[in-house]
């Protein structure tokens, strides 16, 4: 991907691969999806979409420079 302001950023992130599927979540649990993280290749960002819209105190992501 090529760089871009955050505007184009955005508007490119509508068409990027899915890195994890929608998942249902739970209040006040900790959630891992090491094992269903599919291969993608390098990611360079990523855009976490939260339905419907509700807190999230945290998001990690954890990895290796490619």
């Amino acid at each position: 991907m090529k760089g871009g302001t955050d505007d184009q950023i955005a508007t490119q992130s509508l068409f990027w691969k899915e890195l994890l599927p929608s998942q249902k979540l739970r209040a006040d649990n900790i959630h891992e999806f090491a094992d269903q993280v599919a291969d993608i290749g390098p990611v360079t960002h990523v855009r976490l979409n939260i339905f419907p819209d509700g807190g999230i105190s945290r998001l990690r992501l954890f990895g290796t420079k490619a």
